[in-house]
């Protein structure tokens, strides 16, 4: 009889998924379950959000905010999930799976029963038989399921590499510093002193960057932001890429809702002081940045301001005044020129 409960518990789930029939589905979860699966899901985001890293987290999930993933009920957060891993199938499919879905074995424990299934599914044209298990358990005279996302390897992966930045950071040794230019880059983790070789802030980076203006741009898990010499976030990572400091401004790569990608200029503030919409972009130098629009570059101060027309192909950084610049003929040759910080030509090569 306990056999028998639990297929039909087990059928009736499947049904529900594949009709989208949610309401159903989350009835038939343990609720305990759930409340600990939504827990989890705000703890690692609140954790992610110190590294900066729970905005793209939480898109994926299709949730804006953690303040908007806190104001939500557990159900609701269960069924914005479900939505999210699920798609309808035809009636026909449907009747196969709830005739062929066989339970193979069940492992009776003290609290729960672990059910090993087969059950056919269609996966690009083809019919196959997957096998697997789920946690079930007896509750209020019913059989629940224990919720499974998929997201739980996922969650200890973010953990460990929470954790791990942490207890390295623990071990950074700032008060060692008498200056920024004292540290050098040791790896691509981690800092150490130049003159000593001792190592002042732990490897626990997968990028880490030169220090300038006491700043260095550092990727931890996914996205770039910046630490200072001590070792702490100073800008929390939220860029696709970054760049170094020069003149009080460092150029950092933007994704938008649409997943195309732009340059744009941030302050040692992490304010956004121009905004990204270049398709590439260099560092500032005496007073002017070279940035690529229409697969052109020009030349734009630090205000934003255009002030030399992305006209050129080639461009170098200027220096004492000048920049050196070129433009290839239809032919691909190219011709240089040496402009000034107006854009007019003081010698062509």
């Amino acid at each position: 009889m306990k056999i028998e409960e639990i297929h039909q518990t087990f059928v009736s789930y499947l049904e529900a998924y594949y009709t989208q029939r949610f309401d159903d589905v989350y009835s038939m979860l343990y609720d305990q379950d759930v409340q600990l699966f939504y827990a989890k899901t705000l703890e690692i985001a609140e954790r992610m959000d110190e590294l900066g890293e729970a905005t793209l987290f939480l898109k994926r999930l299709k949730i804006n905010s953690i303040d908007q993933l806190k104001s939500m009920t557990v159900k609701e957060f269960v069924l914005s999930i479900l939505k999210l891993t699920q798609t309808e199938i035809g009636e026909k499919e449907l009747k196969r799976i709830i005739k062929e879905t066989k339970i193979i074995d069940v492992e009776e424990a003290t609290f729960l029963s672990i059910v090993h299934y087969e059950y056919p599914i269609k996966l690009y044209d083809e019919w196959q038989v997957v096998s697997g298990k789920v946690e079930m358990i007896h509750s209020e005279g019913n059989w629940k399921l224990l919720f499974k996302s998929g997201m739980e390897n996922g969650f200890d992966r973010f953990h460990y590499e929470i954790d791990r930045f942490y207890q390295l950071k623990a071990k950074d040794t700032p008060s060692n510093l008498r200056h920024e230019g004292d540290l050098t880059k040791f790896t691509i983790t981690g800092y150490k002193d130049c003159v000593t070789g001792k190592i002042v802030i732990e490897p626990r980076f997968k990028y880490a960057g030169e220090f300038s203006e006491g700043l260095a741009p550092v990727q931890i898990i996914k996205n770039y932001g910046y630490i200072n010499v001590k070792g702490e976030l100073a800008i929390k990572p939220q860029f696709v890429y970054a760049s170094g400091f020069f003149e009080k401004r460092a150029s950092v790569l933007v994704e938008f809702e649409d997943k195309t990608e732009k340059w744009g200029f941030i302050d040692t503030k992490g304010k956004m002081v121009i905004e990204p919409m270049y398709e590439n972009a260099r560092s500032f130098s005496d007073g002017l940045c070279a940035v690529q629009l229409n697969d052109k570059w020009g030349f734009i101060n630090k205000k934003g301001e255009l002030v030399i027309e992305c006209s050129f192909d080639v461009v170098e950084d200027f220096s004492y005044g000048t920049a050196t610049v070129e433009i290839y003929n239809e032919e691909g040759d190219s011709t240089s020129f040496l402009i000034d910080k107006k854009g007019k030509i003081t010698d062509i090569d």
